[in-house]
This record gives structure tokens, C-alpha cells and sequence, in this order.
């Protein structure tokens, strides 16, 4: 993790840099501070600790021109080196900061794009003063940065920002309403003036020249693959699952897994434990279930409870140590104090924080500090049949996409020129028909009359959903929002998708979209990865997983103190003019008698959490 000043010569730069270096959480490593107080420039750099060579880390590497830091790790160490002309030798005693550093003395700022991994980085240009950030391809290692009054400052942590002089705690009002709405805006955090490095983006700042930013990582410029035999898309996309969990299960004290047993946990569960049993390694899966005595809303086709799934998984494989997760009594207002402490944000999917806060803490307490999940496998390797359906329509591919439609087991009956009419009604809409005014946002009300409409144009304002394969390189990109936690900073818990590996997403995009139809199903891609290797009884089902179904029952049971947390926000000024809390009270009512739905329990703690925050920071 790093910390980066840039500014006028001052006296008290050291003090600044070192403040903000004390407010980093979580590392292990040797924490090293470069000053030069002349230029007005310094640098701090510490490696997490979590990689088995972080141990040789010695941060920030410095030389007569730059300085550099970074944070995270290179996929493929091996092949890196030979390229930069290391001997093997010395890279066994080599951090993957030192690698990555040398690596931006060979490539420059085209770095990001040569070398693959999951990593973020600063360069401080010691001669000239420009300074260079580029973010991870999905932002797995975040990059903070503001500048006021002349002074540039970035840090891997909000905390670290905060630390600084010039970087007061003021709550950024807009984001944190609109979080209730809800919307969440790119680039923006909870704190004013204080920006997020989108995903896959590069910033330069010179002396005397605005600062500057541009994309560096463009998924829809990728060379189609193709293959004869859809065989083959399986077995390469196998190759580079592969390799990537291999990558991600790199941990000095080993890792856990988070295991819903849906198709794209359970990939990564069950290619982790082959990988782990050849070592001779046990780890343990966490599922969450709901709380007995509670109760779940009911969706057709979702599951209240996968765990079955997950211990036929767990008895393929010797060495999976399957947990059951439940609340146990807790509720978000639990960790909600500690996520603003250490995070300084609000969230959004806040409910999903509480059991994600018990797989933590279970992790950390065996000694570990990595825990893989599968975020992004709907948009990667489990791709729907309609959404392919979609893009073959776009294509022109009409033929095609009525052979796999006739293919599709996933279809439930429905004839398959049923389903393709459908696809045609929406594309002929997308063509000939104006769109429909968007309808309102479901926590639109819970503002004042006043306040929404000083934000309507934002409430309005919508990510056009494209059709097509420019709607799947959309969906394959993270925006790089704020609304999450920080795991690290919160835990000292490192998260992994090993489906977000780079090779693999752009490996996804080049497929034809009959490769994500592979063995004529819905997800088929995935599905066929799977063969022999997760359970049919996960491989081949159709009901999805839902996430946290009693949220609202779990509010139910905690209603008074969702009352008195509600009520005390009346106090904050900021919230008084923002939020209508005699609207917000009646849906407590409405959930706290039993007759709330999900949607209802979601904005209800969005609105706490947002309007605690703003009140924390005095507002």
C-alpha cells in the first residue's frame, strides 16, 4: 500500500507523509518513507504482508529519477522476470513492487497494459515532478487522490487521506443521498473533494498542467478467437481458470473460500480445493444461510438455502471444510460503526456486509487473510442464454441464435420462437421506439420535496443498458464505485475473484457468443468448465441463490434499535434537509409489522447508514 504528497518545498512534509502513513490498516510489511523536501515531494510504501514475497519488499524503490510504490501482485512472476533479463535467483528474493518497478523502467506508462495482475501504482518523476497513478483493471487495489491549495495527495486507504491537513472530513452529501435512491456515482466518494481512480484508468499530473486521465485497458479492441469445435472454448477458458486460481490461492498463511453454491462459487471452491489437495491443504468454504425463526422473502426460482449443494461439493473433496454462516442475533447496525471508523464510506449492499463480517473474522481467526469469491462470473463465464441470445440478434445472427434457443434446456418449455420473439420486440423497441421515461428510483421518496428536486436531473440520469456485445464489454466492466467497504482496512482481509482475472474477461469477450452456449445451455460455458469437477446437483440447476432474504425479518427483530437509530438523525441538520424521515418512519412501521418487503428493509438501512455518516462528520 503507498501513500503519495506532491506540492509546494515544505517544512512539514515529513510530518504530513508520515501522519498519513500511521493511518494505513491492515499491512504487515516494513513500512519505508521517502521525502524530498525540496521538490515538495514524498512517498510512503508498505507491502500487505500477504504474499510470500512480500517479505523482501522494501518500498518505495528509488532511483536518481523516480520513485516509485505499488500495491498487489503480478500474475506471472516467472515470465515477467525472464523478459526484464532477471536471473531466477535473484527474483526468489524479489517483491512484486521491485518487479512491477522495474517492469515501469522498461515499459513506462504503458505498464499497466503489458503486465498483467491485480495491482495499482504511483510514480513520482523525481526530475520533472509528474507523477503518474494507474488503478487495477477492476479496482481490487483502490487509488484515493484530491488536490487543494497546490498540494497533490494519494493514498491506497481513505483513512490515509483523511490523515492529511488539507483533506478535511467533510461528507460528500450528494453521493451519500443518493446511495438511498439508489444510485452510485463513478469516480465520487463519501468524503468532498476526495476522488476514486476509476478502474482500468491511468492519471498524470505535471507542474503547472491539469491534471489528466485516460483509459488504459479497452476490452471491446480484443481479436476475436475462434475455434472448430466449441470443445476447445472450453478447454482454454479451463487453461485460464486454471492459472488464475493458482495465482489467487498465493498466500503466506493460505486462504478460505466463500461458497453459495451457485455455479460460479462453486467453480472456484472446487478448482481451489483440487489445486490445494495435491499440496496436501484443507481450507474451509463458508455459506450463509438464514437464521432459524427468521423469515426470507419468497422469489420464484431462488433458493432460501443452498447449503445441501455445498455439502455435495464438500464430499467430492477431502479437504473442504464447509462453515454454516448466520447472523446469530446481529444486524448491520452491529458493524456499521466500525465500517465507517475504518472505511469512512457508506455502503450498499449493506445487509451482505453482515455475513461477509463473519466469514472475516472466522478467516482471520485460523491466521489466514485471503478469502476468494466469485463477483463477476454473470458478466465472465456464466454468461445467460438470453443475454447471448441478445448479441447474436445484434450480430444479424438470426439462424444462430434460433439453433441455440432450440438447444436451450434452460427455456423451460417455452418454444424457442417465443423467446426469440421476445428479443426481437426489444430490439425493434431499441431501433424505432422512443425510450420510456425512467420510472422513479425506489427510494426517490424518503428525500424532500425540496432536496429531490435539486438532485432530480441525477435521479433521472441512467447508464443506457446497451444490447449487443458492446453490452457485454458494459456489464464486464466495473465502474469503480465507492459504495463498498474496504476489506482490508476493515479486516485486514484480502478479497480475490480469481473469474475477474484479465486473460480470462478478455478471453470471454473474444469468444463467439455460441461458446457461452456450450453443451446447448443457459450459462453453458461455465456449465461445461464444471464437468467432473463441481457436483451435476450445482453444475446443472436453475434456480439461482437469493442473498440475504431476511434482511427485513432481521429488522423486524431489531426494530426498536432501528427506531432510535432512525430518530437520531433528526439531529444532523444535513439530514433534516435531505431526507424525509416522517416517510422513512412509516416504513419502519411497515417492515417492523411484518409487512415489509426487501426493497423496503434495503433503504431503510441505506438511509441510516448514509444519514449516520453525514451525522458522524458533524453535519
Amino acid at each position: 500500500m503507498f501513500v503519495v504528497i506532491a506540492g509546494e518545498p515544505r517544512p512539514d512534509l515529513r510530518a504530513h507523509v508520515t501522519a498519513m502513513a500511521s493511518a494505513l490498516r491492515g499491512a504487515t510489511g516494513k513500512l519505508g518513507i521517502w521525502c524530498d523536501e525540496q521538490r515538495g515531494l514524498a512517498a510512503v510504501g508498505i507491502a500487505r504482508g500477504i504474499q510470500p514475497e512480500d517479505v523482501f519488499d522494501t518500498q518505495p524503490y528509488v532511483d536518481d529519477r523516480l520513485c516509485f510504490v505499488a500495491d498487489g501482485m503480478v500474475d506471472d512472476r516467472a515470465a515477467l522476470a525472464t523478459t526484464l533479463g532477471i536471473p531466477t535467483p535473484q527474483l526468489a528474493s524479489m517483491s512484486d513492487t521491485e518487479l512491477l518497478y522495474r517492469a515501469y523502467q522498461c515499459y513506462g506508462e504503458d505498464l499497466p497494459h503489458v503486465v498483467y495482475g491485480h495491482y495499482s501504482f504511483v510514480a513520482l518523476h523525481r526530475d520533472t515532478g509528474r507523477i503518474v497513478l494507474s488503478g487495477a483493471h477492476i479496482n481490487s487495489h483502490p487509488i484515493y487522490y484530491a488536490e487543494r491549495g497546490g498540494t497533490f495527495v494519494a493514498a491506497s486507504q481513505m483513512g490515509a487521506m483523511l490523515a492529511h491537513p488539507a483533506i478535511p472530513r467533510r461528507p460528500n452529501l450528494t453521493a451519500l443521498s443518493l446511495l438511498v435512491a439508489p444510485k452510485a456515482v463513478q469516480g465520487v466518494t463519501s468524503i468532498d473533494n476526495v476522488s476514486l481512480l476509476p478502474a482500468a484508468t491511468s492519471l498524470t499530473r505535471s507542474p503547472g498542467v491539469p491534471i489528466t486521465t485516460h483509459r488504459w485497458w479497452n476490452p471491446e479492441d480484443i481479436s476475436p478467437i475462434r475455434y472448430a469445435d466449441e470443445r476447445q472454448y472450453v478447454e482454454y477458458a479451463v487453461q485460464l481458470f486454471e492459472r488464475s486460481v493458482a495465482r489467487a490461492l498465493s498466500a503466506a498463511n493460505g486462504v478460505n473460500a466463500t461458497c453459495s453454491g451457485g455455479l460460479d462459487s462453486s467453480l472456484i471452491t472446487a478448482f481451489a480445493a483440487r489445486q490445494l489437495h495435491a499440496r496436501g491443504q484443507r481450507f474451509t468454504a463458508y455459506i450463509s444461510v438464514i437464521e432459524e425463526g427468521l423469515k426470507g422473502e419468497f422469489r420464484p426460482n431462488w433458493d432460501h438455502d443452498e447449503s445441501h449443494l455445498v455439502r455435495d461439493l464438500a464430499e467430492l473433496y477431502g479437504n473442504v471444510d464447509l462453515v454454516i454462516v448466520r447472523p446469530r442475533g446481529r444486524c448491520f447496525l452491529d458493524i456499521m460503526p466500525q465500517i465507517h471508523a475504518f472505511c469512512h464510506t457508506a455502503v450498499r449492499n449493506t445487509s451482505n456486509h453482515l455475513w461477509v463480517d463473519t466469514m472475516a473474522q472466522a478467516t482471520l481467526a485460523q491466521g489466514k487473510c485471503v478469502l476468494l469469491f466469485g463477483g463477476m462470473g454473470n458478466a465472465i463465464t456464466s454468461l445467460e442464454g438470453r443475454s447471448v441470445r441478445s448479441i447474436l440478434f445484434t450480430e444479424g445472427r438470426w439462424r444462430k441464435a434460433m439453433q441455440l434457443a432450440r438447444r436451450d434446456g434452460s427455456l423451460g418449455g417455452q418454444p424457442a420462437w417465443k423467446a426469440l420473439g421476445m428479443e426481437l420486440r426489444f430490439r425493434l423497441g431499441d431501433l424505432f421506439l422512443p425510450r420510456p421515461k425512467p420510472k422513479e428510483r425506489v427510494g426517490a421518496y424518503l428525500f424532500r420535496p425540496a432536496y429531490k428536486q435539486q438532485i432530480q436531473s441525477l435521479l433521472d440520469e441512467r447508464v443506457t443498458p446497451m444490447r449487443g456485445r458492446e453490452g457485454q464489454v458494459q456489464f464486464a466492466m466495473p465502474r469503480g464505485k465507492f459504495c463498498a467497504a474496504d476489506g482490508f482496512a476493515l479486516w485486514g482481509l484480502e478479497d480475490r475473484d480469481p473469474i475477474a482475472d484479465r486473460r480470462l474477461i478478455e478471453a470471454s469477450l473474444a469468444f463467439p457468443m455460441e461458446a457461452h452456449m456450450a453443451g446447448g445451455r443457459s450459462r453453458g460455458l461455465a456449465r461445461e468448465m464444471g464437468a467432473g469437477i463441481v457436483p451435476d446437483s450445482i453444475r446443472l440447476r436453475r434456480n439461482r441463490g437469493a442473498q440475504s432474504p431476511e434482511t427485513a425479518s432481521i429488522i423486524q427483530l431489531h426494530a426498536g434499535r432501528y427506531r432510535t437509530a432512525l430518530e437520531a438523525l433528526r439531529s444532523s441538520p444535513a439530514c433534516n434537509e435531505i431526507f424525509d424521515f416522517d416517510a422513512a418512519a412509516k416504513t419502519m412501521d411497515r417492515v417492523a409489522a411484518g409487512q415489509g418487503n426487501l426493497t423496503d428493509a434495503y433503504i431503510l438501512e441505506r438511509l441510516i447508514d448514509a444519514g449516520s455518516l453525514i451525522k458522524e462528520m458533524g453535519f
